[in-house]
């Protein structure tokens, strides 16, 4: 406002809005630039506020430098402190891969020593080779030298053996030919004793001792009740067939657990030896049955005249056929007395309890008792052999599989058609490819 004023009073003179300098001399510069009469009218005190006020503007910009000059000076310092710790890791990396350098270094150092030695034990080593292959070159001449001189005394010994060898082979064709000639004669002579010594096969004993095809061959196992049932009835029959007069049985009883098998063993022995086969339809009161016994027992005895064959009439389930008490025990008890020697029939009945059956129809010549038990190990074995071919049996242990058909065995024992069939799908075809699924395959059967 003074400055406004002056300027409109003096408008020639122009005042410097900053003075330089203490706030007395601002003031006395101040005065300089005005005349008394303006000084004078508008007083010194507005000038003192001009020069103040233009003071605390300079000390706010000093101020205002000075937080900047701060803060410029306090960001170069954590930039040198960032920069030293910088500098201070790349130095302590530095020293590390020196280290590591030097560390490098002493190994190589060493590496090179051992190699060193190496080299001079390998020197050594050449130079014993060398020797050893003096010593070996040596040792090759001398012996050149010696086969040399042994070629030549062979040649020498050929030369003088040639004379004899003539001779000598002369001698041995004309030896040769004459042991040719004792052995034929020898072998000629041995020829005609054996020819001497063999006999014609007795057909009898061949047809009472050997295993027919539908026969005793189809059932494996049960040696000592096949050879039981071959006394007691095969021989018997075979030597009536060839017109000896011998006692065959009335009536044979076989009894045991396994019915199919009682039943498929009364269907063996008459096909082992070669008996007419009928089995006897039990169905009717006892009148009935008895009658048709009679019947089939008539007609056995026609075929006999006509073929010479007896016959082997079958009952199944004899223990309810003539049950303990029956009306059918008396008039049993006389067919059977004299149906073989009458009829020349045998009568092979089946049953799974012979104590149900009357004692008296048991009796000596009436039925003769023998036991067909359950299948044992050694018949279990014998089906194995029997379903498996000869060739893979090598390949298997029968051990191994019988084991392993007992912990298939759950909640009773084997019928000999339901251990043929474990069998049979068990090892169907023994091969590389079926001896590896055995495991499987037992599961397999065991679950159904």
């Amino acid at each position: 406002m003074i400055i406004q004023k002056i300027n409109s009073f003096h408008s020639p003179t122009y005042i410097k809005p900053a003075f330089k300098g203490e706030y007395e001399d601002r003031v006395q510069l101040l005065r300089g630039e005005y005349n008394r009469l303006s000084w004078w009218l508008y007083g010194e005190d507005e000038a003192k506020e001009i020069v103040e006020k233009n003071m605390k503007e300079e000390i706010r910009d000093i101020e205002k430098n000075i937080a900047r000059k701060k803060i410029e000076r306090d960001g170069a310092k954590d930039s040198l402190n960032d920069l030293v710790n910088y500098h201070s890791s790349v130095l302590k990396s530095k020293n590390a891969s020196l280290e590591n350098l030097k560390r490098i270094q002493q190994q190589k150092k060493d590496t090179i020593k051992q190699l060193k030695t190496v080299i001079e034990s390998l020197n050594s080593t050449n130079e014993s080779i060398k020797k050893s292959n003096q010593d070996y070159l040596n040792t090759i001449n001398e012996q050149n030298l010696t086969k040399q001189n042994i070629q030549k005394k062979n040649t020498e010994i050929v030369n003088s053996l040639k004379p004899y060898e003539q001779n000598v082979e002369q001698d041995t064709k004309t030896k040769i030919q004459q042991l040719r000639n004792s052995q034929e004669l020898k072998i000629n002579d041995l020829k005609n004793k054996q020819n001497a010594s063999i006999k014609v096969p007795n057909i009898v004993k061949r047809k009472i001792n050997c295993p027919a095809p539908e026969g005793f061959g189809t059932i494996s196992g049960y040696k000592q009740e096949k050879e039981e049932i071959k006394k007691l009835f095969g021989e018997a029959v075979i030597l009536e067939r060839y017109g000896d007069k011998t006692f065959v049985p009335n009536g044979i009883l076989l009894f045991g657990p396994d019915s199919e098998l009682n039943d498929m063993f009364a269907f063996r022995i008459a096909k082992q030896y070669d008996t007419e086969y009928i089995e006897l339809n039990t169905t009717g009161n006892e009148a009935q049955q008895i009658a048709k016994l009679r019947d089939l027992a008539k007609n056995a005895q026609k075929t006999f005249e006509k073929t010479g064959k007896r016959t082997v009439i079958h009952i199944k389930d004899f223990e309810y056929f003539v049950p303990a008490e029956s009306k059918l025990t008396g008039p049993m008890k006389s067919f059977m007395d004299n149906v073989s020697e009458q009829f020349h029939a045998t009568v092979i009945a089946t049953c799974n309890n012979p104590e149900a059956i009357d004692d008296i129809l048991l009796r000596t010549g009436r039925f003769e008792p023998i036991a067909i038990p359950p299948v044992n190990t050694e018949n279990t074995s014998e089906m194995i052999k029997r379903y498996v071919e000869a060739d893979h049996l090598a390949k298997i242990k029968i051990e191994d599989i019988l084991e392993r058909i007992k912990l298939l065995q759950i909640g009773g024992i084997y019928t000999y058609n339901s251990l043929k069939n474990i069998i049979q799908n068990i090892i169907p075809n023994v091969s590389e490819k079926s001896i590896n699924a055995f495991k499987k395959q037992i599961e397999f059967v065991k679950s159904i």
